[in-house]
């Protein structure tokens, strides 16, 4: 149970990272003047953009996977055959710290990023995830 925790919050930490560098860039722009925020409003309103933002929770939850996996080698949780079950625990456990963030950071009633609603956080979860599982039954 410790491990799992500990998997978790290396997780939550990773993607928290991730996240700020965001936060970081999304706030430089709209501080940077009306202008470039009016072209910020409509990129976020692409479908373009948001592509773009799936594709790198995916790559970052892979490459999170492996980091994860590289400190924990073992599985979690050990039900006799069964295998996988941190695809469904770790994106629903992502999903919703990732949520909780958005909600408490959307203060201004903006819509929050992707990477801070439940979809951002259990599709990373689940790459994350996915990489273990990967990176455990082919070790």
């Amino acid at each position: 149970m410790l491990q799992f925790i500990l998997e978790t919050l290396g997780e939550a930490a990773i993607y928290g990272v991730i996240y700020a560098i965001t936060w970081i860039i999304s706030r430089t722009l709209t501080a940077a003047g009306d202008t470039i925020q009016s072209v910020a409003v409509v990129a976020a309103k692409t479908s373009d953009n948001r592509l773009v933002i799936i594709f790198f929770l995916i790559i970052s939850g892979l490459i999170s996977g492996a980091i994860i996996t590289i400190i924990f080698p073992e599985r979690i949780f050990k039900i006799g055959s069964i295998s996988g079950i941190s695809l469904l625990i770790t994106p629903l456990v992502i999903g919703m710290i990732t949520r909780f963030v958005g909600r408490c950071g959307n203060k201004k009633g903006q819509a929050p990023l992707l990477m801070a609603t439940f979809q951002g956080g259990a599709l990373f979860g689940l790459a994350a995830a996915g990489m273990r599982l990967l990176m455990i039954d082919s070790g």
